[in-house]
């Protein structure tokens, strides 16, 4: 039975920020608060969601110790804690959005005035 329904919290995660996004965007016609909003909101439900164990290793790394070879130390990269790192980035990126241009060679900010015009 519970491996059954085990798509439906990523369900709620999904459905979660995509209704932020829209309800957001549609009271503001902002596109960057909108995004910085579902973000947030993809934040909280990652640690969520981690802190109540549903989500799986993705990665797992064997670190061996050159000194001692019988003690190996296994690190393990879960879904929620690629999801958290990967929001949080892009949430960084988007609130130094401004800074970032200003400091940008010349080529790229004409690609950008191109692009948003």
């Amino acid at each position: 039975m519970l491996e059954a329904v085990k798509w439906v919290p990523w369900t709620v995660f999904c459905t979660g920020m995509f209704v932020t996004f829209i309800t957001i965007y549609v009271k503001t016609e902002s596109f960057r608060k909108a995004m910085l909003c579902a973000l947030i909101v993809g934040k909280a439900f990652a640690v969520v969601y981690w802190i109540a164990g549903l989500d799986h290793t993705v990665l797992t790394i064997y670190v061996i110790n050159r000194k001692a070879p019988w003690v190996v130390h296994e690190v393990r990269i879960t879904a929620c804690e690629t999801l958290i790192l990967s929001f949080l980035l892009t949430t960084l990126t988007i609130i130094l959005y401004p800074t970032i241009t200003k400091h940008a060679p010349k080529q790229i900010k004409q690609t950008l005035n191109q692009l948003q015009t």
